[in-house]
């Protein structure tokens, strides 16, 4: 039986950064964690619902974003609607499934 209570615990723990919260924060600078990367290596939500996504390549995307659960809704200027899931968001910490065309896990710091 302390096993089991255990194992809820840990559970129970684990499953609090999958399903974000509203005072969940995710405005700031975010900073990648993989090294050489082009695509994304910076992004920026802003309190106005707007985020920037910076590349490498001299490129600036802009979004309007919505958290909806344990997603995050961009939108571009043309209308076109994406969305990606997040793994985790803590103070300090994004972690997404998916980024757009980047199909691995994506684990950003908060600058």
């Amino acid at each position: 039986m302390r096993k089991f209570i255990i194992g809820l615990i840990i559970l129970l723990g684990c499953a609090s950064y999958v399903q974000l919260k509203e005072n969940s924060s995710i405005h700031g600078t975010w900073i990648l964690q993989e090294k050489g990367a082009i695509n994304y290596p910076k992004i920026i939500f802003k309190n106005d619902s707007t985020a920037v996504f910076r590349s490498e390549g001299d490129t600036i995307y802009r979004f309007t974003y919505l958290l909806k659960g344990s997603d995050l809704v961009l939108k571009d200027l043309y209308g076109t609607q994406e969305t990606f899931h997040i793994i985790r968001l803590t103070t300090d910490s994004l972690i997404f499934k998916t980024l757009r065309e980047n199909q691995n896990r994506q684990i950003y710091l908060k600058e």
